[in-house]
């Protein structure tokens, strides 16, 4: 499951990194409940390669301004695919 994980999601101390070695044959998908660094849960959906949607949850750990999709960097707040679930404790 790890090296499967891994062409999701990479988690580094600076930055998530979403789809990095997305496989071309996997064309769409979902995945769920893909852990990062820093306490964050991911659930992340794609079509045709490329990122439909992306849910972080946490649970007070702070939310990357910026994540990396394909290479490409997205401001967390601005991206529309992307929604922050802050749960409470």
């Amino acid at each position: 499951f790890g090296g499967f994980a891994e062409m999701i999601l990479q988690s580094h101390a600076e930055y998530i990194d979403v789809l990095p070695a997305l496989p071309s044959k996997w064309k769409s998908g979902r995945v769920s409940g893909l852990c990062a660094r820093g306490g964050l849960v991911l659930d992340i959906g794609w079509e045709e390669g490329e990122l439909t949607s992306l849910t972080i949850r946490t649970r007070g750990a702070e939310v990357p301004e910026r994540i990396r999709v394909k290479g490409r960097l997205l401001e967390t707040a601005k991206d529309r695919r992307i929604r922050i679930v802050r749960a409470k404790d």
